[in-house]
């Protein structure tokens, strides 16, 4: 035996939240950003609000963010981390 192999699904949850609370949060946050502001008559689609282009900003990056952390998650802690300790 040269090597062992040890797989931590625990640690592997953890990474994939980061990385997808990360990625989905500056995936959001830029889309909405180039989105642009509302005009001030307000109606869109579903909402009568009008936004800024920095409030969708946020509102886009928590939304991606908080469902690329949940996905993360699940991924993460399917595929683990994985140690390989060489003899």
């Amino acid at each position: 035996m040269r090597a062992i192999e040890v797989r931590r699904p625990g640690r592997g949850a953890i990474e994939g939240l980061g990385l997808g609370l990360l990625s989905g949060a500056a995936i959001g946050a830029i889309s909405g950003y180039i989105e642009g502001g509302d005009p001030p008559s307000g109606c869109m689609v579903f909402v009568c609000v009008p936004l800024t282009a920095g409030e969708k900003a946020v509102v886009a990056g928590t939304v991606l963010g908080l469902s690329g952390a949940l996905t993360g998650l699940l991924i993460g802690a399917i595929i683990g981390h994985r140690d390989r300790y060489e003899f």
